[in-house]
């Protein structure tokens, strides 16, 4: 029992150390910038495509879903709100986190492994370069400043793609459906009050009724 957790705690001490000076050394010169914008791109290109493909069809799924569960009740224009608050607030954060660590995460770890193994890392070493600070700093860099830009695209995706999209039962998409029913203008009020609302979206406050008589979504 005492030969596993030793080296339990001793790995996870190096990984707490690895962590410790990676950040400490993001935000000391020299940065690589060269290498930031590249693997920036790469992230970019890798994720994009999934991130999209991942987001899209769940976006559909919920309007959909949200359409079929508050049409009976008549209060459609609750359905754009519900995709908006949904999607900004826990789908697209979430699941451009899962893919990019996925996609690119496992993509800088085969690289670094890699590189290890042909010993370009020692080689960088002898030359007096910082591998942490070449090799790691750029890649967290990237990765800190790609991800909220995915989540962006994401979120767009998973709000307008419902919009435009055909579904089955449907001659258009869900929420174009929704907009004949409501009016445009209203879905556009619904889902910029659903944005900028925070706490637990009320009923009241995705409608704009008045609070008296309304329970909670």
């Amino acid at each position: 029992i005492v030969g596993p957790l030793t080296s339990f705690f001793d790995e996870l001490g190096r990984v707490v150390l690895f962590a410790a000076e990676a950040i400490y050394l993001l935000f000391r010169p020299p940065l690589f910038w060269r290498e930031i914008m590249y693997e920036s791109y790469h992230v970019a290109s890798t994720c994009i495509i999934p991130v999209v493909c991942t987001v899209a069809p769940i976006g559909m799924i919920l309007a959909i879903q949200a359409l079929n569960i508050l049409r009976p009740l008549g209060v459609e224009k609750l359905m754009s709100s519900m995709v908006v608050v949904i999607m900004v607030r826990e789908l697209s954060p979430t699941m451009t986190s899962i893919m990019i660590a996925a996609q690119a995460g496992t993509s800088m770890a085969a690289e670094l492994g890699a590189m290890r193994v042909k010993e370009e890392i020692d080689a960088q070493d002898v030359m007096a370069v910082n591998p942490i600070q070449y090799l790691v700093i750029p890649r967290f860099s990237a990765l800190f400043a790609m991800c909220p830009i995915l989540t962006v695209i994401a979120c767009f995706v998973g709000i307008t793609l419902p919009t435009v999209a055909p579904m089955p039962r449907c001659t258009s998409g869900i929420a174009a459906t929704c907009l004949k029913t409501i009016g445009s203008r209203a879905a556009l009020a619904s889902c910029r009050r659903a944005s900028s609302s925070t706490g637990t979206p009320r009923v009241h406050i995705l409608m704009g009724t008045p609070p008296s008589g309304c329970s909670m979504l």
